[in-house]
């Protein structure tokens, strides 16, 4: 794995541990209710059943199985969700994001002569910081005025192909390879 994949685990794993509990917490509380909720429409469903015979009565507990999973994907799913945005919010904080786009001008570059676009909100990449990464590595990168909708990071423009070094982009890259795990280390099942 590559340092970024690593970081990324390693900073996901520690966040998985703080959020552990609350997910385990509100898991128990989505099975509280829903044991409350299924026993009273049970009961319902119970003297419907006389009524309208077996077949109804799986169906409507099949249904209800069905809402309650349903539940419980989407809470996992929102758990994902903010697992992956505090994982990139750690990772754009102070010395972690400054190294992170040093490695990866170093990993991105091709010719030296691309154009960088970066955010409104980008702190790091400035002029100043162009020009002394262009001085150590003997490029002649250039930063543009033009700033792009992008989560942090960069986009490399060169004569030939453009680079998407933005965070939110690695972090949706590494996503569809972490996730399975993520899951597993999560709900202790490799689905979503």
């Amino acid at each position: 794995m590559d340092k970024v994949s690593q970081k990324i685990l390693e900073d996901a794993k520690k966040e998985s541990n703080k959020i552990i509990k609350e997910a385990e917490k509100k898991k128990k509380e989505i099975d509280s209710a829903t044991k409350r909720e299924l026993k009273k429409v049970t009961e319902k469903i119970e003297r419907r059943a006389k009524e309208k015979g077996e077949r109804e009565f799986e169906r409507l507990i099949g249904l209800k199985e069905i809402e309650q999973r349903n539940a419980l994907l989407g809470y996992k799913h929102e758990l994902m969700n903010s697992l992956f945005n505090k994982v990139v919010d750690d990772i754009c904080k102070g010395d972690k994001y400054s190294k992170l786009i040093e490695s990866l001008f170093e990993n991105s570059v091709e010719s030296g002569e691309e154009e960088v676009f970066v955010c409104k909100d980008e702190k790091i990449i400035n002029e100043k910081f162009v020009q002394k990464i262009n001085k150590d590595k003997g490029w002649k990168l250039k930063l543009s005025n033009e700033k792009i909708p992008i989560r942090r990071g960069f986009i490399l423009k060169g004569k030939n192909k453009d680079i998407d070094a933005s965070v939110g982009t690695i972090i949706k890259e590494k996503r569809e390879l972490l996730e399975t795990e993520l899951v597993r280390i999560l709900f202790g099942k490799s689905n979503v």
